[in-house]
């Protein structure tokens, strides 16, 4: 599909972002209710989605194919998801009552149908002819950061209820956007309902091990935007081109949180605090990916379009994005002890949580580096109908060769092997 199709999808996606972020701000000033203007928002964000979807695989199925189409079916996966998650979340509500946790069991099969529609799109774009051309990169990083919103959705519930709990803490009262009817219904129990029973130590382990894997891929794959307008591109031009991606979707993300913060406080909405601890998270990954690139100069990059169906993910990128998570984890801690010592309202984070975020950090990044890389080899192997139709990607340039190519080749060569040394037997 063209460049606009896919303007019209990350549209989608951003309304259905902004949606979720207003729609945790609501409820924690309000008791559940079915029908509001953040779900009318969301809601437009799928119908417009579902509309794309019909335009993409029904009026033009045939112009859609390969791992394009594929990439279309898992976002219709992780649609059709969203549409079942919608009832049992109502019906969780209505034996459950108050509608203030981000980690039910209903709203977290919200969130993850959402992120699984987001990773299909993302196939999607990569795969499609308009992935190759200039000024790709602008949709490449939208996509990755509304990837990053959602993969953080569930961190909403401690982040508004820090604000929350300051206000209690301080005042004893109950913020002054929280409605009469929810706090009376509150009661005593105001502070556990704003955690909501979960542990302190959720908050830093889970930030560390999903924002590491989706600053990873994200950045990864921002590299290979970059690279596919310069394939021959050589020495420190090819180093650096497309470093810095995770560090650009990280400040995409944080000026959307500043902006829907600064627009709920105008309309006297809830406010969260703002993420700012990720910003190290961001510039840890880029710094191994970077370094990663310097020690690999002696053979193609793992992320490197024209290497990507010619190897796997080695050993050294592995240990350079999981020790980029490891140090990305140690940043959020650090900001996050440096914010709550000046004042701040943040997230409470107990020392005896950072092992454990060092450990999923890592998991995160070494995680994040093979993902990509199957993305990749899909997008790479399998292009779609219109990128061979306009001379552009794999299928036009025979110097990348496929996943089948390659496995192709490599039984040939055995097989021609085999029989050399079988002719040789003979004869010997």
């Amino acid at each position: 599909m063209g460049r606009k199709f896919y303007v019209l999808a990350l549209v989608a996606s951003v309304l259905g972002s902004m949606g979720a972020a207003a729609d945790v701000s609501w409820h924690f000033s309000r008791l559940f209710d079915e029908f509001s203007w953040p779900h009318n928002l969301a809601t437009s964000g799928f119908l417009l989605s579902l509309a794309l979807l019909y335009w993409a695989l029904w009026r033009h199925r045939d112009q859609v194919t390969g791992a394009e189409r594929v990439g279309l079916l898992i976002q219709a996966t992780g649609l059709g998801l969203f549409l079942i998650a919608i009832p049992l979340d109502l019906t969780w509500h209505l034996i459950y009552g108050i509608d203030l946790t981000t980690w039910s069991p209903t709203h977290l099969l919200l969130f993850y149908s959402a992120v699984l529609s987001q990773v299909g799109v993302i196939i999607a774009w990569m795969a499609s002819a308009s992935a190759r051309s200039r000024g790709a990169w602008l949709l490449t990083l939208g996509f990755c950061a509304v990837l990053l919103s959602q993969v953080l959705f569930p961190a909403y519930q401690q982040e508004y209820a820090a604000v929350a709990l300051a206000s209690l803490t301080r005042t004893g009262l109950a913020p002054w956007y929280v409605a009469p009817d929810m706090w009376a219904r509150a009661g005593r129990q105001a502070q556990r309902l704003a955690r909501n029973g979960t542990p302190d130590w959720l908050y830093i382990t889970y930030v560390a091990a999903v924002g590491a894997l989706a600053l990873t891929l994200s950045a990864m794959l921002l590299r290979v935007t970059f690279q596919r307008l310069t394939p021959h591109a050589t020495g420190w031009r090819r180093t650096w081109n497309g470093a810095g991606g995770a560090t650009a979707v990280v400040i995409v993300y944080l000026a959307f949180r500043v902006l829907a913060r600064g627009f709920f406080s105008l309309v006297g909405m809830p406010t969260a605090t703002v993420s700012v601890w990720l910003l190290p998270l961001g510039l840890a990954i880029d710094l191994s990916l970077l370094l990663a690139a310097v020690t690999a100069s002696d053979r193609p990059l793992a992320w490197d379009p024209r290497g990507w169906s010619q190897q796997r993910v080695g050993a050294a990128l592995l240990a350079w994005t999981a020790l980029g998570g490891v140090a990305g984890a140690a940043g959020l801690y650090g900001v996050l002890a440096m914010l709550a010592h000046w004042g701040f309202s943040v997230p409470a984070v107990p020392g005896l949580a950072v092992p454990f975020a060092l450990l999923t950090g890592a998991l995160g990044g070494a995680l994040g580096a093979p993902l990509a890389e199957r993305i990749l080899l899909f997008v790479e192997g399998a292009p779609s109908r219109a990128a061979a139709s306009t001379g552009m990607g794999p299928a036009a340039d025979r110097r990348w060769p496929s996943s089948a190519q390659v496995q192709w080749e490599r039984a040939a060569a055995w097989g021609r092997a085999a029989a050399g040394r079988l002719a040789a037997r003979r004869h010997g």
